[in-house]
């Protein structure tokens, strides 16, 4: 949920702005068995982009969002997400014991 859709490490630069709204909301709680975790589904909308010149008005800035569906476990986080970005790059994620 870093500019989702981007591929990873395809942006560089020294200089970044970036902003993002993020909604989760608690599905249900469920039995897995070995633990007990709620469900959460969210989705974010993100915008922003880096670049290496000192002039903003010449970076390029993307839109960009997400849709998440994930859960609490006993090695952290698990989640599973969807990413596109106004470029028509899309990325799936699988995230487990971080949310970065």
């Amino acid at each position: 949920m870093n500019l989702s859709g981007i591929p990873r490490n395809s942006l560089i630069g020294q200089n970044k702005a970036y902003g993002s709204l993020v909604y989760r909301y608690r599905w249900f709680d469920n039995d897995f068995g070995m633990f007990q975790s709620p469900v959460y589904l969210g989705a974010s909308a993100e915008y922003g982009g880096v670049w290496t010149d000192e002039n903003f008005s010449d970076a390029p800035l993307f839109l960009a969002g997400s849709v998440f569906a994930g859960i609490d476990s006993p090695v952290g986080p698990i989640m599973l997400s969807y990413g596109q970005v106004e470029t028509g790059l899309r990325s799936f994620y699988l995230i487990i014991g971080s949310a970065y």
